[in-house]
Parts: C-alpha cells; structure tokens; sequence
C-alpha cells in the first residue's frame, strides 16, 4: 500500500435540509415530515443538526424511479 492509498480520505457531502429538499425538487417543509413519518432519504443526526449525504439523496432518488404509477410499480407517499 503506498502513501497516497493510506492518507486517502474519502469526503463525505453533506447538505442541510433545504440544500438537500432544493436538490429533490420538493418543499423545504417536506423532508422534516418526512423524518418524523420514517419516510424519504436516510440523514445524519450530528447533534442536533441533521445533515443528508449526497449519495443517499441519489440512492433514495434512484430507488424512487419507476416506469409506470400502477400500484404494483410505484410507492405511494
């Protein structure tokens, strides 16, 4: 392993609720809801402040697309 591979670190983007609802199209007042319900994207509790990573906003995003709205197909909210 050389110097570069050990000092490595892999950073983490974290964004505030309204950067985060910003990046999903949807109102800032949402994901509060959302948190409270056990819904939407996974966050990080610092403290008291609440942070999403901007891989799980893509991951919810990602595992939230669908062909078709038959309930079969779709997730209702």
């Amino acid at each position: 392993m050389n110097a570069i591979t050990q000092n490595q670190h892999v950073v983490r983007q974290l964004l505030n609720n309204d950067e985060a609802a910003d990046e999903l199209g949807i109102s800032r007042r949402t994901l509060p809801v959302w948190r409270v319900q056990g819904k939407g994207p996974q966050f990080v509790k610092i403290g008291k402040l609440v942070r999403y990573e901007r891989s799980a906003l893509e991951a919810w995003k990602q595992a939230n697309t669908h062909s078709n709205t038959s309930r079969n197909g779709a997730q209702s909210y």
